[in-house]
């Protein structure tokens, strides 16, 4: 038994002791003296190791109770109590699913949403229903009511014709965002026909999964007729083209079981294109439409440019109107009298990036599933969606805004012009699409021990010691282009050639291959991760010539040993090769092996060739094991289309797919596809079990058994072009065989283990049970030929699954027993899965963070539970409503100092009296601004405004801690002051003041008259908090004229009036704030760590700290609203790694992320995924966490809670 997979709870350790310890002392010291020592020892640690198995399966019952956690075996027990028709066995994941929402999807039986939640849940797919009666066109009668919303593309109104004029209805017609309407069809399903009628559900299933790249170096295309083609980039960055795709983050299937939570989309409404995982469309990106609101002109007024009186004059008779494109909002300004020319002015690009809709195609894509960077992010103005099909030219965008072009199905950009020379992109992120975790990409692997992980790192495009593979390996730990020279006179010893956790490089192998070379025998080497292979556009090869990656032996091994003791690729790409978007080849990536090899291993790898040679009979080239294991080998662009020959040793075959022939001396295969022929020397040995291959010339085959041996049509697969989404996927088309030919029921070939078949059984019989009788369900996986046939609700269930578990027995006087054990897993995975490169992966916990227990930065801890609306000022909410969580309001105006910047005030936009005066605040190194002020004047102050109307409430807090203060006159009553003024129409200031002075020879706070004339009240700090940080917070509402104080959570309250007025006067300021010492005379030290003034809403920065569970771990946060709002909420997010020893400043790394809140429910929590992809396992993080309230997606008014949080590693429910 491997070590790794040893259990570690100690319990056989334990009895073994208790158990010894109970033998009498007179047979212990026998049994360490006899002949045969150790024996009664040994028979004490076998009997421990049963207790130890008992005592684990009664600590299991425990976990057994509950279906998010029982085992597989007690799944049909706890259906039984809930009355669960259970799934096939082989669908686990279902089984469960289903029986912890058996009683929930009972009771919204028959309804759609129930349906669209119920097929997401029981595949894990994303899911689109259409009622089919809706797509229907019909004369309306005039008793029915006037339509209120036509098609989100076309306007089409339900039910009526179709309006040709628009191209973008034509390309989503047929499809679940058809927004034509349909004449009835009552024929059968096939194909196109037969999808509208009165009776008719269609479920319209996308099985691709979205994949997330970042940081990735793109491909200039090159020219080689020296036509002088406008300079074109393809985001794939072997040069292909590919579909860019959209990532909607659909719940995650496995969190679905867990009870309670929410089990699909908010609402019984059609989701838009971009909540769905699927290929973009070009269209769809540049899907625009604008509208002006009075904000936004008002923001233009702070513009170093703004618009002039004319301007405005007709900005303002254009709000709230609707303008279809960039250019009917350009041609309305300028009929109004708006000065736009042709190249447009500062002010009117902002207008446009401010006036785009949230609920737009270009708003919802760009940036957040594809951008591009040229030292810095384009904006979304500049960006403009066109067809880039075409080398020759480009089209030529309206209105002098766009500078750059992006195809999303084909994956090309290029910049506006096309000919700036100094354009160097770089794709900042983008997701592809693909059937499943196989071959390179960014998802999570199995770690490898950490003594073995390479010393040598690259990163940013550079390999150390000269790009030349040498030593323990390489670790690559980001997804950019890198060139690896691996040559002959560099040999390695036990390396590991390794992508960072979640990362695919792409490797381009320098001298057009590749010469391993072991140091000595019985040599391991792994590769893990990461996409290799051969692309010089400078010499492009000829059509079905190949590159080689080779395996050397070891120079002067001995007759009898290995070259290589063990050989791993896994989740690894050897490019099998193709076209690239400008026409040249790239060559196929051949592994060939001229050494002596143990074992190869190819696992969850998408692979070209793989040939073992002799060069001449004396050659003891061999391989002994060669495994295959849910893989792809390619041959088609190679001229034999030989996709593997091993004819010296045996060749294994588990759950994967092969283009091209295959030969070996002898060949286990089973739930595999070849498509092509099979030759063997031995045909007596072997197996060819549950699998399919091609007749023809030279075929040979091992002892089969239900097997497929009959030509494969092409159009069995969806593609078998490398680099498309459906590459080597089986589509609805293919021989039923292949289809459910596996020894398990499902599909035959690599994406076996995905069992979808098998899932799609399960969304039937489900579908069948819970949905409303005499209506037909149609299954469209989109993107395939054809469909399955239809299934009748309420008419039969279909016939139990063969091979599952018996029904638990009716229960009795005594507990059942547990039904027999199930039989071996069936084989999915390569026989040999414990590595010793590889221990099992460990489960990764989420790492939770009580917001109860969050620094709020200063902020007063009662704004955790009162609630200070707009519309009320409360000192405390009535008994039994206080609100949970940390308040996010939306805030207007924020004027803010924090020293944990690092920078002093003036770097932050606070003004110094004079300059003498900035001089005597300096930053002490912890994340505080310590001051020592002495007979002069010195303060700081930052404005915001003017507003026409005062603020309705202005928030403040401050966190100081006095040292020293001294030598002030008794009669003066200005000290280190805090000071807060709001404005009103006439032109006067009134607002709080807090000065911190001396009383009885100590320190001691005074709420000051702003003209420093009386005290209004001194709330002298406690005993024990004297010599420590201060809290203070000053808040007033300007409507009641009241305002609420508060000094280290002691509240106070007074009116607004007994502050009085300002002696000052500031004709253009709205709100401002004053720190530091306005007297003459006197001496004052301390230091202030941050000064907050916010209005109307209140501003927090929480800050926490966690230890990452994971590589770019996910930061999930859960909120609650008090009442039933729609809206989007910006958050941003700065982490970075601190010691708990360290002073704290503010983390640098910035992670964004928009919360849309459609129709959201009051008090039920909606939540909210950050990645922090810079972050790696077990970094100490310290986060921060604020509202953008000036962000354009930021649309909620209203204020938001956070009442939860945590640390995932993004796959975990």
């Amino acid at each position: 038994m491997n070590d790794a997979n040893a259990v570690r709870d100690g319990y056989e350790s334990y009895y073994t002791e208790k158990l010894w310890q109970l033998v009498p002392e007179v047979y212990r010291n026998e049994d360490g003296i006899a002949a045969n020592p150790g024996v009664l020892r040994r028979i004490v640690e076998l009997i421990g190791a049963e207790a130890a198995r008992s005592r684990r399966s009664i600590d299991r019952l425990w976990e057994d109770q509950h279906i998010e956690t029982c085992d597989d075996w007690a799944v049909p027990y706890i259906g039984d109590l809930v009355g669960a028709r259970l799934v096939s066995a082989q669908d686990r994941r279902g089984r469960r699913v289903d029986v912890a929402n058996a009683v929930r999807f009972r009771r919204r039986r028959g309804t759609p949403d129930l349906l669209d939640t119920l097929v997401r849940a029981m595949s894990g797919w994303d899911v689109v229903l259409v009622e089919g009666f809706r797509r229907l066109a019909r004369t309306r009668h005039r008793l029915d009511p006037v339509p209120r919303a036509g098609g989100f593309f076309t306007g089409t109104l339900p039910g009526g014709t179709a309006d040709l004029r628009r191209p973008a209805g034509a390309e989503i017609a047929d499809g679940p965002f058809d927004e034509y309407f349909h004449t009835l069809d009552a024929r059968l399903l096939r194909g196109r026909d037969g999808r509208f009628g009165i009776t008719k559900l269609n479920f319209h299933l996308y099985r691709l999964s979205a994949y997330r790249m970042t940081a990735v170096d793109p491909v200039e295309l090159a020219d080689p007729g020296g036509e002088g083609f406008p300079r074109t980039f393809t985001i794939d960055p072997s040069g292909r083209d590919i579909p860019l795709f959209i990532d909607a983050d659909p719940p995650d299937p496995d969190a679905v079981a867990a009870l309670p939570g929410p089990l699909s989309r908010p609402g019984c409404g059609q989701p838009f294109e971009w909540d769905v995982t699927q290929s973009m469309r070009c269209r769809l990106l540049g899907h625009v439409a604008y509208q002006l609101t009075p904000s936004h002109i008002e923001a233009l007024r702070q513009l170093a440019n703004p618009p002039t009186p004319a301007d405005e004059q007709a900005l303002f008779r254009v709000p709230e109107i609707r303008f279809a494109s960039e250019q009917a909002l350009r041609r309305r300004l300028q009929d109004f009298g708006a000065g736009i020319p042709d190249n447009p002015p500062d002010w009117y690009r902002t207008l446009v990036a401010l006036g785009l809709m949230a609920r737009t195609g270009k708003a919802r894509l760009y940036p957040a599933q594809v951008e591009i960077l040229a030292g810095a992010p384009f904006s979304t103005a500049a960006v403009s969606a066109a067809n880039l099909s075409s080398r020759a030219c480009h089209p030529e965008p309206e209105g002098n805004l766009a500078e750059l072009l992006i195809c999303p199905e084909q994956g090309r950009f290029a910049r506006v012009p096309p000919g700036e020379p100094g354009f160097d992109p770089l794709v900042g992120l983008y997701h592809y699409g693909f059937s499943g975790d196989v071959g390179a990409g960014p998802y999570l692997r199995d770690p490898i021990p950490q003594d073995e992980v390479p010393s040598r790192v690259a990163s940013d495009g550079t390999v150390p010691d000269g790009g030349v593979l040498q030593g323990d390996g390489l670790l690559i730990d980001d997804n950019r282009t890198y060139s690896l020279s691996i040559r002959a006179d560099t040999p390695i010893e036990n390396a590991v050639l390794q992508a960072g956790p979640q990362r695919r490089p792409y490797v381009l192998l320098a001298e057009g291959g590749a010469n391993l070379v072991p140091q000595s025998g019985d040599t391991r080497f792994l590769i893990d991760g990461g996409w290799y292979g051969v692309n010089d556009p400078g010499n492009p090869p000829a059509a079905g010539a190949v590159a080689d990656f080779v395996i050397e032996g070891a120079a002067g091994a001995g007759p009898e040993e290995f070259d290589f003791d063990r050989i791993e690729i896994r989740f690894a790409t050897f490019d099998p090769g193709g076209a690239r978007a400008d026409g040249l080849r790239i060559p196929a990536l051949r592994l060939l092996v001229r050494a002596r090899v143990r074992k190869l291993m190819i696992r969850r790898s998408i692979m070209g060739p793989v040939h073992v040679v002799r060069d001449n009979p004396d050659d003891p080239s061999t391989v002994e094991e060669l495994l295959i294991c849910e893989s792809i080998v390619d041959a088609r662009e190679t001229a034999d289309r030989r996709a593997v020959s091993n004819p010296f040793g045996t060749t294994v075959i588990e759950s994967s797919t092969l283009f091209g022939d295959v030969s070996s001396a002898v060949l286990k295969a089973s739930d595999s596809i070849v498509d092509g022929r099979v030759s063997v020397v031995n045909n007596q040995a072997g197996c060819f079990r549950f699998s399919a291959s091609e007749p023809g010339e030279g075929v040979r085959m091992p002892p089969r058994y239900r097997d497929f041996h009959a030509p494969i049509p092409e159009s069995a697969f969806n593609s078998t072009r490398f680099g498309d989404p459906q590459y080597a996927q089986l589509s609805i088309v293919a021989p039923q065989p292949l289809l459910r030919g596996a020894e398990n029921g499902s599909e035959m070939g690599v994406f076996s283990f995905l069992l979808t078949p098998i899932r799609l059984a399960s969304v039937r019989a489900k579908v069948n049970e819970f949905g409303p009788v005499g209506l037909l369900a149609q299954y469209l996986f989109e993107g395939d030929y054809r469909l399955p046939p239809l299934v009748e609700f309420g008419v039969s269930n279909p016939p139990p699954e063969p091979g599952g578990l018996i029904p638990p027995p009716e229960p009795g006087d005594v507990i059942p027993q547990p039904p027999p054990p199930e039989p071996p897993p069936l084989p999915t995975a390569c026989p040999d899965q414990a590595s010793p490169l590889r221990p099992p992966s460990p489960a990764i916990r989420p790492v939770l963070i009580d917001p109860a227990s969050l620094d709020i930065n200063g902020a007063p801890a009662f704004w955790r539970g009162v609630d200070w609306r707009p519309d009320a000022f409360p000192v405390a909410e009535p008994e039994g409503e206080s609100p949970v969580g940390i308040p996010f309001d939306k805030v207007r105006i924020l004027l803010e100092y924090d020293a944990r910047f690092g920078t002093l005030p003036a770097e932050q936009g606070w003004k110094p009296n004079a300059e003498e005066a900035a001089a005597l605040f300096k930053l002490d190194g912890e994340g505080a601004l310590r001051f020592e002020i002495g007979n002069r004047p010195a303060f700081f102050t930052a404005q915001a405004g003017p507003e026409k109307e005062p603020p309705i409430q202005v928030h403040a807090y401050v966190g100081v801690f006095p040292e020293q203060i001294s030598d002030l006159p008794e009669e003066s009553l200005e000290g280190f002051e805090q000071r807060v003024e709001a404005n009103d129409p006439g032109k006067t200031f009134r607002g709080m003041r807090a000065d911190w002075g001396t009383s009885r020879d100590r320190n001691a706070l005074h709420y000051l008259s702003l003209d420093g004339k009386k005290i209004l009240g001194s709330p002298e700090p406690s005993e024990d908090r004297r010599r420590v940080w201060h809290e203070l917070s000053l808040q007033a509402d300007y409507r009641e004229g009241l305002t609420l104080l508060s000094l280290d959570g002691e509240t106070g309250q007074l009116k607004l009036s007994e502050f009085g007025r300002s002696r000052d006067s500031a004709e253009h300021a709205g709100l401002r704030a004053v720190f530091g010492f306005r007297g003459k005379k006197g001496h004052i030290a301390g230091r202030l760590r941050n000064f907050v003034v916010s209005a109307p809403g209140r501003y927090i920065r929480a800050w926490m700290r966690a230890e990452a569970p994971a590589h770019a771990p996910v930061l999930r946060l859960g909120f609650v609203t008090r009442e039933r709002v729609s809206g989007g909420v910006r958050f941003r997010v700065r982490y970075g790694v601190a010691k708990p020893d360290e002073p704290v400043l503010i983390p640098m790394r910035l992670a964004e992320a928009t919360l849309e809140l459609d129709d959201a429910e009051p008090g039920r929590e909606v939540r909210l995924e950050i990645p922090l992809d810079a972050a790696r396992a077990k970094d100490a993080l310290v986060l921060t966490l604020e509202r953008d309230s000036r962000h354009r997606e930021d649309t909620l008014e209203t204020g938001i809670r956070l009442v939860s949080a945590a640390l995932t590693d993004g796959h975990s429910g």
